[in-house]
């Protein structure tokens, strides 16, 4: 068995092991990977799209890579779920006995991927999964998001709205954050977060009804008439959702952790 962890798209590969959450500075740890390990063998892609933020103050976490460039393409479903095949099918056998978990806001490439490559793979397992409709990616690039861009780039801002952003321009940004022996630019950070974030979600259109077995965690608090819709479009009979009421930073370092673990194993055993 091989198990595919898919982070969110704005944390790296540690925080299936360990995490500093935001404004705090105790780190919290779980023994998720290591009991997946018992299982089988785990792969945790390592894009450069997140390590822009180890430039960013308010992230006191470590194992960014250190390489921050990337592209806009590197940003589309079809080319990170190719990306990542391409690396299993170098690394390991066992490609054709896959199991996807995603986190988070990797649970939309985690579906993509189990859409994809679904002959491939067992199952999906999405914990905590995020709601990915126009009308929710619409809402984001707004006003206040537009009024960002100001702050950030003054008259030039037009340049760097979602529908205007290109690969040169996307470059400059990362070449004067990382430039050397300079005070690093939260702007461009902050900037950098949003940019992948809304790319991700202007892809709403791309995520169709699951191919394979996939079992759906979200979080009550996040539950409205909307999600419920959208869950419902997402589901046929390969399809179970689970709503828990869980206040941890994510559903690994949580009191359902173990259920989680468990409920993989049946999968895993084809007991499920």
């Amino acid at each position: 068995m091989l198990f595919i962890l898919i982070s969110d798209i704005d944390k790296n590969y540690k925080s299936w092991y360990e995490w500093i959450p935001y404004n705090q500075t105790n780190k919290i740890k779980t023994n998720f990977v290591a009991q997946l390990k018992k299982m089988g063998e785990v792969f945790i892609p390592k894009p450069n799209f997140v390590n822009f933020r180890k430039y960013a103050d308010y992230d006191n976490n470590t194992g960014y890579g250190i390489n921050i460039n990337f592209t806009l393409e590197d940003l589309e479903f079809e080319n990170y779920a190719k990306w990542i095949y391409e690396q299993i099918d170098i690394k390991y056998k066992n490609k054709k006995n896959i199991i996807v978990i995603g986190l988070e806001q990797g649970c939309h490439h985690a579906k993509f991927f189990a859409q994809k490559y679904h002959k491939d793979c067992k199952g999906v397992f999405i914990l905590g999964n995020r709601i990915l409709t126009k009308e929710n990616y619409e809402s984001l690039n707004n006003k206040i998001y537009r009024d960002s861009l100001v702050k950030y780039f003054g008259k030039e801002w037009k340049k760097y709205t979602i529908e205007n952003i290109d690969n040169k321009h996307l470059e400059e940004i990362l070449v004067r954050l990382d430039k050397k022996g300079e005070k690093k630019n939260q702007d461009y950070v902050m900037y950098l977060n949003g940019l992948v974030k809304l790319y991700t979600r202007s892809q709403y259109d791309k995520i169709k009804k699951a191919k394979i077995p996939s079992f759906i965690y979200s979080y009550t608090q996040q539950i409205d008439n909307k999600k419920l819709e959208t869950d419902r479009k997402y589901k046929n009979n390969k399809v179970i959702f689970y709503y828990l009421d869980d206040d941890s930073v994510y559903l690994i370092y949580g009191s359902y952790n173990n259920e989680i673990i468990e409920r993989i194993k049946c999968l895993v055993n084809k007991k499920m």
